[in-house]
Parts: structure tokens; C-alpha cells; sequence
């Protein structure tokens, strides 16, 4: 399904640095997209495995982020930490590379959702997600269809935090600053841990399927989305 999937996806041509770009058109009011494709292990296969049971424009970048040259893709910088980030021209040329191609993909998106994977052991249950546009209102809606899609699927352990309504760890600020969350509104920065991604990749999926497009109906229709913070 995958390789039939990313046969038809529109351009996925070699980059600078090493990197590709998989695009998958489908006139979607909805994109998802995975920045940091097989550095945020698995998060391009949750991608794609996501697409290939929704109708949703996607987007997967691979290759460009290691740790000898972490790259970020979706701003003009690299670093692995926070702390560490700095921009660079070889990072403003990716970035570039990547807006290109979600400016061809979001004529007419109304939701921008991007999937990132974390690997710290205190969060190994958590699934945090940082917002760009989304009302009390509407946290409390997507917090609560994510949930219960997950207990739908076995992923009962898992708990879900958005920014909204919680003290986080990624807040994605620099892609909110100076990235590709700057551009879009309404938008989710959605951070995975490792050992579901690893371990529970279906039973997430099909969660993801379950929740994220209800999610985006509510966000892009009602008020839920209307009190930009």
C-alpha cells in the first residue's frame, strides 16, 4: 500500500543535502505533514499509513535531519535542542524547499497538522500537542476526541495535553516564531512517543484516523478555533 502510495504522489524529488520530499495531492481542505520523516523515527510512516486511509493532502520530508547535520526543515535552522538551534544558509535552502512545497499542497487547506515524535522516558505516555489558533473551547474538543479514539483502539495509557490547557514541553516555538506554523492557522504541532510509534504504530493510526478528521471539521467550522491566542 505504502509503495503504492508513494509512486502516486506527485514529486518526490532529491534535494540539497541529501533529503526528499513525498507529496500526496488530493484537493484536501486538510494537510498532515512529517518534517522530520525517519529522524523522529517513524513519524513518516505514520504519515503515510495515515493517508493511505484518508483523503488528506500529505506531506513527508526524509533525509535532511541527522545529528551530524540537524537540519529542522520546517524553519530556517538547525540544532538538535533548542538551545543549540541557529540558523544556517543550508537550512534556510531546505526551508525554502519545504514551503515550496506546502504552498503548492495548502491552496485552500484550512487545517495544517504536523507529526513529530519525542523520546523522553517522562513522557513516554504523553502525546502533547502545541496549537496555533485553537480557542479553551476547541482543546477541550480535540483533547477529548483523541482520547477517545485512542481508548477505541487499546491506547488507554496514553494521555493527551495540548498547550491550551496544560504547561508543555514542545511548544514548537521556533515553528511558530519563524516556521512553518507562522504560515498556517489553525494548525497542530503533534508531538508521538517513541514506544507507541515503535511498538503500537497500527492501533495509533487508525486512532489518528478516527479523531484527527472530526478534529478538523470542528477547528475549521465553529468558533473553536476563533480566539487565536
Amino acid at each position: 500500500m505504502l509503495a503504492l502510495l508513494a509512486s502516486a504522489c506527485g514529486p518526490c524529488a532529491r534535494e540539497p543535502y541529501v533529503g526528499s520530499f513525498t507529496l500526496l495531492d488530493r484537493g484536501s481542505r486538510f494537510l498532515i505533514a512529517a518534517p522530520h520523516g525517519e529522524f523522529d523515527e517513524n513519524t513518516a510512516q505514520v504519515v503515510l499509513e495515515f493517508c493511505a486511509k484518508t483523503r488528506w493532502d500529505c506531506l513527508v520530508a526524509e533525509g535532511f535531519r541527522d545529528e551530524d547535520v540537524p537540519i529542522n526543515v520546517n524553519r530556517p535552522t538547525e540544532g538538535i535542542r533548542l538551545v543549540d538551534e541557529r540558523a544556517t544558509r543550508r537550512a534556510a535552502r531546505v526551508y525554502e524547499r519545504y514551503v515550496e512545497r506546502l504552498q503548492a499542497l495548502s491552496t485552500g487547506v484550512t487545517l495544517y497538522v504536523e507529526i513529530h515524535g519525542h523520546e523522553f522516558d517522562d513522557l513516554k505516555d504523553t502525546i502533547e500537542v502545541a496549537t496555533v489558533g485553537v480557542s479553551k473551547q476547541g482543546a477541550t474538543m480535540l483533547e477529548g476526541r483523541l482520547r477517545q479514539a485512542l481508548n477505541l483502539h487499546g491506547l488507554n495509557e496514553l494521555v493527551v495535553r495540548t498547550d491550551v490547557l496544560h504547561t508543555i514541553r514542545f511548544n514548537a516555538t521556533s515553528a511558530r516564531r519563524s516556521g512553518s506554523l507562522s504560515l498556517m492557522n489553525p494548525a497542530l504541532h503533534i508531538e508521538l512517543p517513541h514506544s507507541v510509534r515503535a511498538q503500537l504504530r497500527p492501533q495509533l493510526v487508525a486512532a489518528l484516523v478516527d479523531s484527527l478528521d472530526p478534529i478538523a471539521k470542528r477547528l475549521t467550522t465553529s468558533r473553536v478555533a476563533t480566539d487565536a491566542r
